[in-house]
């Protein structure tokens, strides 16, 4: 029993770590810097920008993230016959 215990919890490190390494603010870059007394992530250029704003570096990376997933996640993608 200890044994699956302790590749249960390897798992799940490995999992929390990989979903953290995978974040659009990890792997995306953002330009992150201060505006006024707010932290703002930002990608893009023109009016194709996605920002998030936060009181913290992170806390704006976070924003940026939630942004990034809801806007990929929700535009549908239209796939039609290629033949």
């Amino acid at each position: 029993m200890p044994q699956e215990s302790f590749a249960a919890q390897l798992l799940a490190e490995f999992q929390k770590i990989s979903k953290e390494c995978t974040r659009p603010s990890r792997t995306l870059f953002p330009e992150v810097y201060v505006v006024g007394q707010d932290w703002v992530a930002s990608y893009g250029r023109g009016n194709d920008v996605v920002v998030g704003y936060g009181n913290t570096p992170e806390e704006a990376c976070v924003a940026f993230d939630k942004t990034w997933l809801e806007l990929t996640v929700a535009t549908p993608v239209k796939v039609e016959n290629v033949y």
